[in-house]
C-alpha cells in the first residue's frame, strides 16, 4: 500500500510540474503574439537568396557542448523551441524578450545570443548578448530600459531585471581590442566557437 502510495504521489507531482511548465510556454508564447502583431522582428523559417529556399537551422553541438563556429541565423521560434527545455530556461527566455522589445524599438537590428544558454548546459547561469548599436537610439533606450546601459556592479542590474547581460557589439571587450561580437566566437581558450543570432525588424517594417 505504501509503494503504491507513493507511485501515486510522485505522479501527481510530476503532472503538477508538467501543468506549471505548460502554463508558463503558454505565457510566453501569448506575449510573443501580442508583440508580433506590431511584427518586431522576422519570425518565419525560411529565407530567400539568390532564387533559393534556405531553411533556417540551429546547427547541433559540437562534442564539447558548443555551437560550430560561427553566428548562426536563427529565428525567435526556434530559439525557444531549442533552448526552452525546462523552466529555468524559459524565464531567462521571456527576459530577454522583454529586451528585445526595447532594443527593437531604439532601432537596433540584431542580437547576438552567447554563454552557456546556447550550450548543452541544462542550467545555465543566465544569458550573454550583444546588440547591433551602428544606428541605436541610445537616448530612447535609456528611457525604455535605463538598467541596458548600467555596465557596473557586474551587469547586476540587468541581471536583475532581464536575468541576463547586455553589451553594445562595437564596444571593446578584451585588452586585445575584440569588438563583444568579435569576442563572443571564442571560449575561454581561445578556440572558435559558435552563436545565435536573431535579427530584429522594426515596428511598421515588413515581416
Amino acid at each position: 500500500m505504501t509503494v503504491q502510495t507513493n507511485y501515486y504521489t510522485i505522479a501527481r507531482v510530476s503532472a503538477l510540474a508538467s501543468t506549471l511548465a505548460l502554463s508558463f510556454m503558454l505565457m510566453l508564447c501569448k506575449k510573443w503574439l501580442k508583440i508580433s502583431k506590431h511584427k518586431p522582428f522576422h519570425h518565419t523559417l525560411t529565407i530567400s537568396h539568390n532564387n533559393n529556399i534556405i531553411v533556417i537551422m540551429i546547427p547541433p553541438f559540437t562534442k564539447t557542448g558548443l555551437l560550430p563556429a560561427g553566428e548562426h541565423l536563427a529565428t525567435w521560434e526556434e530559439i525557444v523551441a531549442h533552448y526552452g527545455t525546462n523552466s529555468h530556461r524559459l524565464r531567462l527566455l521571456a527576459g530577454l524578450l522583454e529586451a528585445i522589445e526595447a532594443l527593437q524599438t531604439a532601432q537596433s537590428d540584431w542580437i547576438l545570443i552567447n554563454g552557456s544558454f546556447v550550450t548543452d548546459k541544462e542550467y545555465p547561469n543566465d544569458i550573454d548578448s550583444c546588440y547591433d548599436d551602428q544606428n541605436l537610439d541610445y537616448d530612447l533606450l535609456e528611457q525604455l530600459e535605463p538598467s541596458l546601459l548600467e555596465f557596473d556592479n557586474a551587469r547586476a542590474a540587468q541581471k536583475a531585471r532581464f536575468g541576463c547581460e547586455f553589451f553594445p557589439a562595437r564596444a571593446v571587450a578584451d585588452s586585445a581590442g575584440k569588438t563583444f561580437q568579435h569576442f563572443f566566437q571564442f571560449d575561454r581558450y581561445n578556440q572558435a566557437k559558435g552563436i545565435i543570432k536573431l535579427e530584429l525588424k522594426q515596428k511598421g517594417g515588413n515581416p
